[in-house]
This record gives structure tokens, C-alpha cells and sequence, in this order.
């Protein structure tokens, strides 16, 4: 093993492990050495921003007394790393498909492997952090400082170890199974977006724990008796049973590295041969032909299968409005079944104001015409009309958002017990909302129509950069609260006439909106 293609390797693998900041450092002029370094910074400085950011809010709890929140917070630190390696390893081990360009060229196969579990423990390790944090603070409360230390790094890198070998074991043996790789896409999709709902859960479990330590409401809860022993570890290190954990730990560990020398890495390699860019084509029964606009609608939906289109809509259009939205409900209650029809026009402008912050430049109405790349030219010299064929993406992109802010919207309802009235008036609210900004970012998409892109998050970024869009959601939230604001004074003031004019107020202009495409861009499409 040579330290030169070693650090290659690395290289190589750390601009697969994220590639939108490496397009986005690439567009800053880095390139080789630079562009390792500027990576690497990110990766710093993400690190020191989540131990302090965590740190600060571990001051609020003195977890020694509270076994059950530290275990919570443990295992919901846990849940983030577990998101985090479910991207990193499928885009360094899938993704990038460069095992199979290893396999004729002089490099070990300990190398290989070194340079990308090096890569995943990068990309994990910041998500890990804040837990270093919580150990300090939890042992500092039982011991003096030098033990407090020597005790949590101890059982930090335990812990880390443990669960970066978990991570891998089990993601990786899921990617490896027949299932898996018989509908690759559509599994990492599932695991990358049932990772990120876990990650918002546990950021809102966070954020709602560390109110309420600070008014003083703070009960323990049920322990999670799997990560009770580090808990034990940290406050009252030098008891005996303490000795068969670490025992027990390094057992588990041992097993999982060999779990990953014997099995896991002879699959990876497998899979690298096995997708070899040559494949034998399989007679297909005949299929009987489908109608025109069936076959449209399967093609636009195949256009949105990738994994990274998925999370970057999920990322930008839902995540933002989700993280905003819980806490205010986590605030008000979870019962909302006393409210009066006198909230008729507040549920509909908070229905209008969720939709208009679900649906940007990078929801799937705001992208569907560009991804057609060279397809689009192709449909268009065809003897089909063009408006026919845009109006299927629309109505079909439409209805898919439609109806996923309408299944969270019901959910969110039903836990608060939200009377029937108030959730038609929502979703009425929802409904005028999306289809109006689908229509805006529709026809923005045909004006700045590209079909050259390499990555998603060169369309997310057109007509004004990054920093306009960033500024266009905060413009669209301090709008929306001012509007929420308006609405409430009016309807609570004076309820019918505030209920009956603000949402017709909000109707007639939905009609406007839908007049003004109608006439500018669907009636000059032929």
C-alpha cells in the first residue's frame, strides 16, 4: 500500500461523495489540490458548526439525572448519521460505478476499499459530533474534568466505531440484495427519503425537547436500553459491569468488520462486474400499444425517478415549510377541534401560504419541461401538438405535488383535530395555492428552457442564482406570516365579513391568475 494512490483514491472518491458541491467549488475555479482542500474545509467547517450549534442547546438538560433523554438523543443523532450514510455510500459505491474501472488497474483491493470507508467516516462524522458534545457535558457533571474527558473520548470512539461499521453493514447489505438491485432506483429512493423524514423527525424532536427544558416542563422518558451502556460508560465509569460493555462492544464490533471483510466487500466487487456497461438485450413479449397521452404520462413520470431529483425537490420544496410549520403546531397544541368557522379564512390563507413555499424552482413542475434534454427537440418535430404535450406535464406534475402536500396536510389535520369545515377550507387554501405557483414556475421553466444541464442544481439556479431563489423562499415566508397576520385580525375582528372577503378577495385573484397564463403562454402554444 503506497500513501500516493492512496491519497488518489481519496481524491477520487471525495468528488463522488458530494457531487452539487463539487459542481458548485468547480464553478469557483477549483480544480485538483484546491478543490480537495476546499472540500475538505466544508466538511470542517460543518463540523464545528454542529458541535457548537448542539452543544449549546446539551447545556439546557443535565442528562446525568435524565437517562431516558439521553438515550433519545443519542439514537435521534443516530437516525441523522444513518440518513447521512444512505446517500454518501450509494453515491460512492453506485453512483460512481468506478469499481468495475479498478478492477484492471494495479491498486489493492485494501486501498481501494481504505480510501472509500475514509470517504463515508468524512461524511458521517460531523453528524456524530454533537454526541462527543453530549458526552463531555454528561460525564463533567459526575467527574472532574481530566476523567470527564479521558472517559467521554473513550466512549466516543466506541461509539463512533460501533456505528460506522453498523451503518455500513446495513446499508450496504440492503443495497446488495436482488431486490435492490433489480429496482435500484426506486429502493434508494425509498431509503434516501425515509431517511430524511427521520432526519426532520429528530431535528423536531430537538428543537421541541429543548423547549421544554427551558420553561421548566422537562420529565424523563422510557430509556432505550440499547445505548443505556454509554449512558453507563460516561456516569459512573468505574463500575465493574462497565467492563463486560466495553467487552460486549468490541465483540459486536469485531463481528461487523468481519461481516464486512467476508461479505460486504466480495459484493461490492460482484456488483461491479455484474454491471458491466455491455448487456445482452431479452426478448420482450409483444405489448399491445398504449394511447398517446398514457404513454406521455409514463414518460414524464419516468423523467423523475432519479434518487438526487427526488431529494433535491423533497429538500428544497418540503423540508423548509415542514421545519417552520411543526414547531408553530408543536407550540399551539394538538387539539384544534374547539375552533370556530370565525378560522375559516386563516386555515385557507395558512393552506395557500404551505403550498406557495412547496413549490419553486426546484419542484417538479418548475423542472419538468428541461428535463427532456434532447427529447423535447425530438417532440417537437413530431406531428403532435406541442400545447397537448405540455399540458400533460403540467396537469400530471400538478396533480403529483397536489397530492402530496394534500396527504401532509390531512395527516397534520387529523393529529390536531382539525374540524371538517377548517380542513376543506385548508385544502381549498392548498389547492388555489399549488396550481397558481405550478402555473408561475411552469412557464418560468419554458422561458428559461436548458437542455444541456449536467446536474439538477444547475435548472434549481437559473434566472438569477442561488442567493435570488434563497431570497425569493424568505420573501415568500415574511409575506406569508404578514398575510396569516392580516387575515386573523380581520376574521377575528369582524368574522363574516372578514371570512367571506378575504377568501373571495383570494378567489377572484386566483381567476386572474389563471386568466393571465391563459391568455400569455397555454393560448399561443399550438
Amino acid at each position: 500500500m503506497t500513501k500516493r494512490r492512496l491519497v488518489a483514491l481519496f481524491r477520487a472518491n471525495l468528488i463522488y461523495a458530494n457531487p452539487q458541491q463539487t459542481i458548485q467549488a468547480r464553478k469557483k475555479g477549483k480544480s485538483e489540490g484546491s478543490l480537495t482542500r476546499y472540500l475538505l474545509t466544508q466538511y470542517i467547517w460543518m463540523s464545528l458548526v454542529f458541535l457548537i450549534a448542539y452543544g449549546a442547546i446539551f447545556l439546557a438538560i443535565d442528562f446525568s439525572k435524565y437517562p431516558g433523554f439521553f438515550t433519545s438523543y443519542v439514537g435521534i443523532f443516530l437516525l441523522i448519521t444513518f440518513a447521512q450514510s444512505v446517500t454518501v455510500i450509494f453515491n460512492i459505491f453506485y453512483k460512481s460505478k468506478d469499481l468495475r474501472d479498478y478492477l484492471p488497474l494495479p491498486f489493492l483491493k485494501s486501498e481501494v476499499f481504505l480510501a472509500k470507508f475514509s470517504i463515508v467516516a468524512l461524511n458521517i462524522v460531523p453528524f456524530l459530533l454533537p454526541i462527543l458534545a453530549l458526552f463531555i457535558m454528561t460525564a463533567l457533571k459526575v467527574n472532574n474534568i481530566v476523567v470527564a474527558i479521558i472517559v467521554a473520548l473513550i466512549t466516543f470512539v466506541l461509539f463512533t466505531v460501533l456505528t460506522f461499521t453498523a451503518c455500513l453493514v446495513i446499508v450496504s447489505g440492503i443495497t446488495q440484495t436482488k431486490t435492490f438491485q433489480k429496482h435500484q432506483n426506486l429502493w434508494s429512493t425509498i431509503l434516501m427519503v425515509g431517511s430524511m423524514g427521520g432526519m426532520i423527525f429528530g431535528l423536531l424532536y430537538l428543537n421541541n425537547r429543548s423547549t421544554a427544558a427551558s420553561s421548566g416542563q422537562l420529565v424523563d422518558q422510557a430509556i432505550l436500553w440499547p445505548l443505556y451502556p454509554f449512558y453507563n460508560l460516561l456516569v459512573r465509569p468505574f463500575q465493574l459491569v462497565n467492563l463486560l460493555y466495553v467487552v460486549g462492544i468490541l465483540a459486536l464490533v469485531a463481528l461487523l468488520f468481519w461481516i464486512i471483510l467476508k461479505r460486504i466487500i466480495p459484493g461490492f466487487y460482484e456488483h461491479a462486474q455484474l454491471s458491466s456497461p455491455v448487456r445482452r438485450k431479452k426478448n420482450k413479449t409483444p405489448q399491445s400499444v398504449q394511447p398517446i397521452q398514457k404513454q406521455l404520462i409514463k414518460y414524464n413520470f419516468s423523467l423523475i425517478k432519479d434518487p438526487a431529483l427526488i431529494m433535491q425537490y423533497l429538500g428544497n420544496s418540503l423540508i423548509v415549510p415542514v421545519c417552520f410549520i411543526f414547531p408553530f403546531l408543536m407550540n399551539l397544541g394538538t387539539d384544534l377541534s374547539t375552533l370556530t368557522p370565525a378560522y375559516l379564512s386563516i386555515v385557507f390563507v395558512v393552506g395557500l401560504a404551505f403550498s406557495t413555499l412547496t413549490v419553486g424552482p426546484a419542484s417538479l413542475v418548475g423542472m419538468i419541461i428541461s428535463l427532456d434534454r434532447e427529447n423535447y427537440v425530438f417532440i417537437k418535430s413530431l406531428p403532435f401538438s406541442l400545447k397537448r404535450y405540455l399540458k400533460i406535464k403540467f396537469f400530471s406534475m400538478t396533480l403529483l405535488q397536489l397530492a402530496i402536500a394534500m396527504i401532509l396536510l390531512l395527516a397534520v389535520a387529523i393529529w390536531v383535530r382539525l374540524p371538517l369545515l377548517l380542513l376543506l377550507s385548508l385544502l381549498v387554501g392548498t389547492f388555489i395555492g399549488i396550481t397558481s405557483a405550478s402555473l408561475y414556475y411552469f412557464y418560468r421553466d419554458y422561458r428559461l428552457l436548458s437542455l444541456d444541464w449536467s446536474d439538477f442544481s444547475q435548472l434549481l439556479s437559473r434566472g438569477g442564482g442561488n442567493f435570488l431563489v434563497a431570497f425569493t423562499y424568505f420573501g415568500l415566508f415574511i409575506v406569508s406570516a404578514i398575510l396569516v397576520g392580516i387575515t386573523a385580525f380581520l376574521s377575528l375582528t369582524w368574522p363574516l365579513i372578514g371570512n367571506i372577503g378575504t377568501i373571495g378577495l383570494l378567489v377572484i385573484l386566483y381567476g386572474v391568475i389563471v386568466w393571465h397564463y391563459h391568455t400569455k403562454f397555454w393560448s399561443r402554444l399550438s
